[in-house]
C-alpha cells in the first residue's frame, strides 16, 4: 500500500510540480489545493503566502 502511495505521489509530483505532493500528512491537503486552483482557473499563491492559497484573474486572495 505504501509503495503505491510514493509511486503516486512521484506521478503528482511530475504532474504539478509546483505543489509539494510531500509527506502523508498533508498529501490529501495538497490535492485539494490542486484540484481547486485546477478546477476554477486560479494561480496558486507563492509558497509561504500568508493567509491565503490562490489567486483569481483580478488578484482576489482565496483561503
Amino acid at each position: 500500500m505504501l509503495a503505491s502511495l510514493f509511486t503516486s505521489q512521484r506521478t503528482l509530483k511530475s504532474l504539478a510540480p509546483n505543489f509539494k505532493w510531500a509527506g502523508l500528512g498533508n498529501l490529501l491537503g495538497d490535492y485539494g489545493e490542486f484540484i481547486a486552483v485546477e478546477a476554477n482557473n486560479l494561480q496558486q499563491a507563492p509558497r509561504g503566502a500568508n493567509g491565503y492559497d490562490a489567486i483569481t484573474a483580478e488578484a482576489r486572495r482565496y483561503r
